[in-house]
């Protein structure tokens, strides 16, 4: 902050200068201009997960976001990012090809949904962070869905189809708006968002 401007570093590292004027005399955010809304999610799995079942869980969230239609198809990420203590961390961002706030909280909702439905597909569950030593039975993991999704893994080896560090760009279009928005059943499917 100096006598004259402000500077401020984005996010991709540059310097925007600001003249104090506009500060004291103007808004310098304007909500109401905003053409999109901003997905991002930090799930976070248990400890026992598998990297096969990570792995799994990564394409098929990825897919979800490549495949909803309210969702901005530049902007998908999915990624491993971290393991703490108590859980194992998975980045999920894209944008909501929305202005209206109501809209954007009903895609929330759906693509919170499907990405729940996606972690109990994949055999496993999201962590519960705890510095209490329980003497209960906790939720049983599905050691058959383990099983079965390790096997699709192994099979994207041997077909040397591994989707990683991304789908191919064919994958991605051939999923482009595939899914039901808003999902069928619901009171407002089939109107115009």
């Amino acid at each position: 902050m100096g006598l004259r401007s402000i500077e401020i570093r984005t996010l991709d590292r540059t310097l925007v200068s600001i003249p104090n004027s506009l500060f004291s005399s103007g808004e310098i955010e304007n909500f109401s201009a905003r053409d999109r809304f901003r997905y991002l999610r930090t799930v976070r799995l248990r400890l026992d997960t598998t990297t096969d079942q990570l792995r799994y869980l990564l394409v098929e969230l990825r897919k979800l976001l490549y495949a909803h239609p309210m969702t901005d198809k530049k902007v998908v990420r999915v990624r491993f990012t971290d393991v703490d203590e108590y859980s194992i961390a998975l980045r999920v961002e894209a944008f909501i090809r929305t202005d209206d706030f109501s809209v954007f909280l009903e895609v929330v909702e759906d693509l919170n949904l499907r990405l729940i439905d996606i972690v109990r597909a994949a055999g496993t569950w999201f962590a519960v962070p705890s510095q209490t030593i329980k003497m209960e039975k906790g939720e049983e993991l599905d050691g058959e869905r383990r099983v079965e999704v390790e096997a699709m893994v192994a099979q994207w080896r041997k077909e040397d189809h591994f989707p990683f560090p991304d789908l191919s760009e064919a994958e991605i279009e051939t999923l482009e708006d595939s899914l039901d928005y808003p999902p069928k059943g619901l009171p407002h499917a089939g109107k115009d968002v």
